[in-house]
């Protein structure tokens, strides 16, 4: 066991002690600030959002409709499909992604149960893809939503081609 100086001395022993533990906590978070003052948490906001995710109650959400839509009753992927999602997982991992939910959504046609069915097969075949990329190690949830959250309800085939999505969704820290 160490011996302890004089009592004067341990009081400045402990007062140096309890200013170096103090001081602690701002060197570090110095050290996570990335050039140009801002932190790593807005430069990964910022570049998610170049990315086409918005910010959501759930996190940072990507509705792939704009870039991949499916076919009716299909759940197939194509080339040009396939290098986005692989290019875009890629982007992500190095954004230090770790949690990934993809959910899948159908039209308003067929029924419920088989909808259902659809939605997981496409969210399966985005998944896939992405674990060929970057984020093969990144924790993925595949999520099928069916027919319960349409982004358009008319009934024509412009309006439910929409609806043939997949959405991606980066959770909340």
């Amino acid at each position: 066991m160490p011996t302890l100086p004089p009592r004067r001395s341990r009081r400045r022993y402990l007062a140096q002690s309890l200013a170096g533990l103090m001081a602690m906590p701002a060197a570090l978070l110095s050290g996570c600030q990335t050039p140009g003052g801002g932190s790593p948490a807005s430069h990964r906001d910022s570049r998610l959002r170049a990315l086409g995710f918005t910010p959501s109650d759930e996190g940072w959400s990507l509705n792939l409709s704009s870039k991949l839509l499916f076919a009716f009753d299909a759940d197939a992927l194509d080339a040009t499909q396939r290098q986005h999602l692989l290019e875009l997982g890629n982007s992500l991992a190095a954004l230090g992604v770790g949690e990934l939910r993809i959910e899948g959504h159908t039209d308003l046609k067929g029924s419920s149960d088989y909808n259902l069915q659809l939605s997981q097969r496409r969210a399966e075949a985005v998944a896939q893809v992405l674990r060929d990329s970057a984020l093969s190690r990144a924790r993925l949830t595949v999520r099928s939503r069916g027919k319960e959250r349409p982004v358009c309800t008319d009934d024509t085939e412009a309006c439910q081609s929409q609806n043939r999505r997949v959405v991606l969704i980066v959770p909340a820290l």
